[in-house]
């Protein structure tokens, strides 16, 4: 299971981008004209699909991009899917959003369209023997998602975002418009036009009665703010036991507010009962530690239709992986390889917990981490700063893929939304001053603008929301009470017998070297094994597995 790194970071590119490099807007209306697209009406394609959610309908979608628009002009966070009438051919177009956190996949180098949610069916529709995309598996584990446009099939990839892929001649034409090098060049954005951008998005977005998910933190306060500023009397839903302190804090938050207000208490059983589903859904990707996304969002389903207002993305306002105020902003003058220095330092500390027993991480050395550090720094260099640049991975890998896996839970359960995800809401978190991005100032201040009232309640450690965060406040560390009970998961007979004798972890673990490394219970290490397992059942349902 060995690979060139170097020469498989190559082909993936070629094999992702049939057309070469992103092309602007004019090239992109040029590229629709001359392949003839433009020339179909919209009302003669059928079989239209929109996965993921817009304010505009999926007509509207098609006709803008047929007439050559930009899809960077289009609301909402989706995929679009449609079937052309065959002339001398069969057509089909895909359309996916900025972000397009939602999962979909296809084949570049089929014979034929074949694309859809998830891999497993992608694959087995395509008629593809499996192969275990070894990139991908170290991805997965070094980093807790897959990155780029990779999937655990080689051959079938992630679509890309921001794009029109268009099936004609018996071939995929990808046309993908380059968003986020614009965006960084807008002048600097007043905050209370921020806040008003963000109330105008959500808007958009609430309907009649929201579910939301209420934590302790900001994300879930925000959003409940602007809500409420609506006239809005949403359902909330809270994760956890009630000693939780999300659920002590939302519980105080609900009972002085009279909203109705559900609780999910986890049950580890239940990991294992829907982990199938899980791992098919997901496409394998999703870390057996955050299963419980999906039994929250069947708890969501029994509460109407929704929407479900998350805060996806909420992360991208507050400066994700170095919010630490004055030493952050130091960080943002320093050169590009800053950037490559820090992914290097957080890939080495990953890879301690994972032994090179794993096949797939077998000869794996420094040379290799600084190898995927290298490319993961190329993947945000259109940050023009380095914590810009850290900005862009979050938003552009962790959240299209780790977080859009959670989306494929909600949306195999109900219709979840995000105003975060909007490109507008991008435009305006680029536009921010950083002041505003750290120590969640500019959450703070979306709370106190819409209903001030909720600044009265416990946050991060607070008693009450500060208007500004205190001096050093990124070397406090809060005693909170979490609701995860994925420790008691990894105790289950069930799941102890997965890890000790399923003949499919034989793929990636001799079984003394899966003794060896269960003697030492080395949680990390568990929770992968577990998640491979899965993803390993699902592949075998597709055909053959090439070694």
């Amino acid at each position: 299971m060995g690979c060139c790194w170097r020469r498989r970071l190559r082909s993936d590119s070629a094999r992702s981008c049939p057309d070469g490099p992103r092309r602007t807007q004019a090239k992109v209306r040029a590229l629709v004209t001359q392949n003839s697209v433009a020339a179909v009406p919209p009302d003669a394609w059928s079989d239209v699909r929109l996965l993921g959610y817009s304010r505009w309908t999926p007509e509207r979608i098609l006709r803008h991009v047929l007439a050559g628009n930009s899809v960077r002009q289009i609301p909402g966070d989706f995929v679009l899917a449609a079937v052309g009438p065959r002339l001398h051919a069969r057509q089909e177009l895909l359309v996916s959003s900025v972000l397009s956190v939602v999962p979909y996949y296809y084949v570049p180098d089929a014979a034929r369209p074949v694309h859809g949610p998830d891999v497993f069916s992608v694959a087995r529709d395509a008629g593809l023997p499996w192969e275990w995309n070894v990139q991908a598996l170290r991805c997965l584990a070094w980093l807790g998602h897959t990155v780029g446009e990779d999937s655990l099939h080689p051959r079938v990839r992630r679509i890309p975002a921001c794009a029109v892929l268009q099936w004609r001649e018996g071939r995929w034409m990808v046309h993908q418009e380059d968003f986020w090098a614009e965006i960084w060049r807008g002048p600097p954005l007043q905050p209370t036009n921020a806040v008003r951008v963000f109330n105008e998005v959500l808007r958009e977005l609430i309907g009649e009665t929201p579910i939301l998910p209420l934590t302790g933190g900001f994300d879930s306060r925000a959003l409940l703010a602007a809500v409420l500023a609506e006239h809005r009397r949403p359902i909330l839903i809270t994760m956890g036991r009630a000693t939780a302190t999300d659920r002590v804090v939302a519980s105080a938050i609900s009972r002085d507010l009279g909203l109705e207000h559900h609780f999910v208490e986890l049950d580890a059983t239940d990991y294992l009962r829907w982990a199938p589903e899980i791992s098919r859904l997901t496409s394998g990707t999703k870390s057996a530690g955050n299963w419980h996304t999906y039994l929250y969002a069947r708890r969501c389903r029994e509460l109407g239709p929704g929407p479900v207002i998350v805060g996806s993305n909420g992360e991208f306002f507050r400066t994700y992986y170095l919010d630490a105020g004055f030493p952050a902003q130091v960080y943002g003058t320093a050169p590009p390889l800053a950037v490559f220095a820090y992914f290097a330092a957080r890939l080495m500390r990953r890879q301690r917990l994972f032994p090179n027993t794993f096949s797939f991480l077998q000869g794996t050395g420094l040379a290799h981490v600084l190898e995927l550090a290298r490319w993961l720094t190329q993947l945000c260099r259109e940050g023009p700063t380095a914590l810009d640049a850290l900005d862009l991975f979050y938003a552009t890998q962790r959240v299209r893929h780790f977080i859009g896996n959670g989306h494929a839970l909600y949306a195999a359960n109900t219709r979840a939304v995000s105003p975060f995800l909007d490109s507008r809401m991008l435009r305006v978190g680029a536009g921010l001053p950083r002041r505003e991005r750290l120590g969640s100032q500019f959450h703070r201040r979306l709370i106190r603008a819409n209903t001030p009232r909720l600044a009265e309640y416990p946050i991060h450690g607070e008693p009450t929301m500060l208007a500004a965060p205190r001096p050093l406040y990124w070397m406090r560390r809060p005693r909170e009470i979490g609701y995860g009970v994925f420790e008691d998961v990894l105790r289950l007979p069930a799941a102890r017998e997965i890890l000790h004798e399923s003949p499919r972890l034989d793929l990636f673990l001799s079984r003394r070297d899966r003794q060896r490394l269960l003697s030492h219970r080395r949680p990390a290490a568990e929770e992968l094994m577990l998640t491979l397992h899965y993803a390993a059942s699902a592949a075998a349902a597709v055909g053959p597995t090439v070694v």
